[in-house]
């Protein structure tokens, strides 16, 4: 009696070979970065608040700024609108952590209502108005945001007419 072999097409063994090569890379690229993180160490935890992107300062259970709005550019009203730079920062309590969560999830809103605000301006009025008026009137509307806490003071770190 003869005995036939029957082989898988060259084409699917060469497939087969290549998918195991995939996953041995695969698996010993996962035990590198193991290796890696437990000989570089683990860091402190509670190091920062949730969300502040390490724009905090000062020691734990003290005021820290919420610069994380970034920098916004306006467009004023009028007929010949001007561009307004401008970059707000607060302080917070950063052992308040609801209402640090608060900050962050507004963040948004509060994109919005500074270029509602200031947009609402023509750049003549601008000129004529005080930075003081427009950062109490942003203070107030950024407050009525808010439910668990009260911003006292905000900054307007630029404030660049274009």
């Amino acid at each position: 009696m003869k005995r036939e072999e029957t082989r898988p097409p060259g084409g699917l063994l060469v497939l087969y070979r290549v998918l195991v090569a995939a996953v041995l890379v695969l698996a010993a690229i996962l035990a590198a970065g193991t290796a890696y993180g437990l000989v570089r160490g683990r860091k402190a935890p509670g190091n920062g608040t949730a969300g502040t992107g390490g724009t905090e300062t000062g020691i734990p259970g003290e005021e820290a700024i919420f610069s994380n709005l970034g920098t916004l550019r306006v467009s004023t009203a009028g007929e010949n609108p001007e561009t307004i730079i401008i970059t707000v920062a607060f302080p917070y309590d950063r052992s308040d952590g609801p209402f640090s969560e608060e900050l962050v999830s507004r963040i948004s809103d509060f994109k919005a209502q500074t270029r509602e605000y200031v947009g609402s301006f023509t750049s003549e009025e601008l000129q004529r108005t005080d930075t003081e008026a427009l950062n109490s009137g942003l203070l107030e509307r950024y407050n009525a945001l808010l439910h668990l806490g009260r911003i006292r003071e905000l900054y307007f770190l630029e404030f660049i007419r274009l």
